[in-house]
């Protein structure tokens, strides 16, 4: 049977217990939002076709983006001006 849609299931690596994300995703890629930064999340995927969701697929690991530390040791570099 051809597929309908994916259900998306997150967890956060620390505790590994998941939750289903999103249900009837049919967009590809799919955009997942409300992460802390700094964290590693596991994702796993379901297919549904008319008899029923498929097994979990492997899961993927991700860090979240953070934004980076400020830079240090720079008060050597010299000034960098546009020249006009």
């Amino acid at each position: 049977s051809p597929v309908i849609d994916y259900r998306v299931n997150i967890a956060q690596v620390s505790d590994g217990i998941y939750s289903v994300y999103a249900d009837g995703v049919t967009e590809n890629p799919l955009t997942i939002t409300g992460l802390t930064p700094g964290v590693r999340y596991e994702f796993k995927v379901e297919s549904r076709n008319i008899v029923n969701y498929s097994a979990l697929s492997t899961s993927v690991s991700i860090l979240a983006a953070q934004i980076p530390d400020a830079p240090t040791g720079l008060s050597d570099v010299p000034v960098v001006t546009l020249a006009t």
